[in-house]
């Protein structure tokens, strides 16, 4: 129902790449749009995934990882790693 909350991974979490989009579209919900290139923000514009080249090349946090952003009501970033 609508005051359920999406599900917000564990920062450094480890998935293969499958399951951390499949949890990834979860957590967005219905209705999600790309905003800027590798951007994705939910349809109420609460949350949003990031997912750039930089991200999957494990340039910077420690290896390839996808960002799961809370942007409101405080902004909050949690990395889910790749396994595969």
């Amino acid at each position: 129902h609508n005051t359920c909350e999406p599900k917000l991974p564990k920062n450094g979490t480890k998935l293969d790449t499958s399951d951390a989009l499949d949890l990834a579209i979860d957590y967005l919900g219905k209705g999600y749009y790309e905003k800027t290139p590798g951007r994705f923000v939910s349809s109420d514009g609460l949350r949003q995934i990031r997912i750039g080249i930089n991200d999957i090349l494990g340039k910077h946090a420690g290896g390839p990882h996808i960002n799961f952003d809370i942007l409101y009501p405080l902004y909050k970033t949690i990395h889910v790693f790749f396994t595969d």
